[in-house]
């Protein structure tokens, strides 16, 4: 058995809508935490993972081309300071997928694009530019060699 290397790539809602009104004011930082359990316990170690909050403006957190090896100190330690920049402001969904595809194919440290995972965490209020459809952009990577989720 050989360790399929993953692209994986977690774009998480920072819109205002995440923590309004359920009176659970804790969904950005759950967010962030099901991200960590992840990171934690499903990804195997061969796998680039990158992790993009979206509001309105699209903020990395962490990129594939960052150090990978120590996950404690590198991508998780970087989630754990985005769960206390909670921004709670407008969204733009679509705008956050065409980054977030945008940055499948700028980095260098993806040496094997073969198999490209994109998580979209949202609460399922997307605003998407305009467009009817925020899965528009999604169908870039279903090319048969990526995995699209959308959770929320």
């Amino acid at each position: 058995n050989s360790i399929v290397e993953l692209n994986v790539q977690f774009v998480i809602d920072e819109s205002g809508s995440v923590n309004s009104g359920d009176g659970n004011e804790n969904n950005y930082a759950n967010s962030i935490d099901f991200v960590k359990n992840l990171v934690r316990n499903s990804i195997n170690s061969q796998s680039k993972i990158s992790a993009l909050a979206f509001n309105y403006q699209q903020d990395i957190i962490y990129q594939f081309d960052q150090q990978q090896t120590d996950r404690e100190n590198g991508i998780i330690a970087a989630l754990n300071e985005e769960a206390l920049d909670y921004d709670e402001s407008t969204t733009d969904t679509f705008n956050a997928i065409v980054r977030g595809i945008e940055l499948f194919g700028s980095v260098s440290a993806i040496q094997n694009p073969d198999l490209n995972a994109m998580f979209l965490i949202t609460d399922g209020e997307p605003y998407c530019n305009g467009d009817s459809d925020c899965r528009a952009p999604l169908c870039q990577l279903s090319n048969g060699q990526s995995i699209v989720s959308s959770d929320g």
